[in-house]
């Protein structure tokens, strides 16, 4: 995006104009993105990234932030990142957790105290580490697993005993149906084999083979001829 463009400095003075009239009457950003998106036709993506790019673009530029949001202060908050020690200390609770049968969205919903959006940043930290520090991963399960004598790795693929009741019943219930079939088809092949054996008996019996036919000679062939 060209902060530079006329045509998109229009815009950018148009969204801060509405976010900064929304923002005095105590809307978020995320209301006002919403508003703006249904007013003007466009997707609330949109929106949002054209706020925060302009704003990020405009922080080494006192002048072009000036001209463009006025005398409001549109910032940009940094991003938190996790600390190595504060990523290890989520791993070692998120599994002494798991030790008691809770699956890791409860987890990490009951060390986030409930908080969606704290819930989702331990969720989205969580996956990150297990694409991309597994070796932090395991350090984390060894511990647990020496201080406590098991941890739940997540790398390892579900055992049998694993797999829910529900599962095992359905399918214990379509190997006994198959092999149910298996038999029916057996038996209806022999049903079928004996039918045709009847069949042919009788067409012996109804239609015997005519004995004494009487043969001609070569010579007799060859007069009739």
């Amino acid at each position: 995006m060209n902060l530079e463009k006329e045509k998109t400095q229009k815009r950018v003075k148009a969204l801060a104009t509405f976010l900064a009239r929304g923002k005095k009457e105590g809307k978020n950003l995320s209301e006002l993105f919403s508003e703006y998106a249904k007013k003007t036709g466009k997707a609330k993506g949109s929106i949002r990234n054209l706020y925060y790019e302009s704003v990020a673009k405009t922080e080494g530029s006192p002048h072009l932030k000036t001209r463009l949001f006025g005398k409001e202060d549109f910032s940009v908050q940094k991003k938190k990142t996790f600390s190595q020690t504060e990523e290890e200390g989520l791993l070692l609770r998120l599994f002494t957790l798991k030790r008691k049968g809770v699956s890791v969205r409860s987890a990490l919903a009951v060390m986030a105290e409930h908080s969606p959006s704290l819930a989702l940043r331990y969720q989205n930290k969580y996956r990150n580490l297990l694409t991309k520090n597994p070796s932090l991963v395991l350090r984390a399960v060894a511990r647990v697993k020496e201080e406590t004598g098991y941890c739940f790795n997540p790398y390892e693929g579900k055992k049998k005993a694993e797999i829910s009741p529900v599962k095992q019943r359905k399918e214990s219930a379509l190997a006994k149906k198959l092999n149910r079939l298996k038999k029916e088809n057996a038996r209806l092949k022999e049903k079928l084999s004996l039918a045709e054996s009847k069949v042919t008996q009788t067409a012996l019996a109804l239609f015997p083979a005519p004995t004494n036919v009487p043969t001609l000679s070569p010579t007799q062939t060859e007069k009739q001829a």
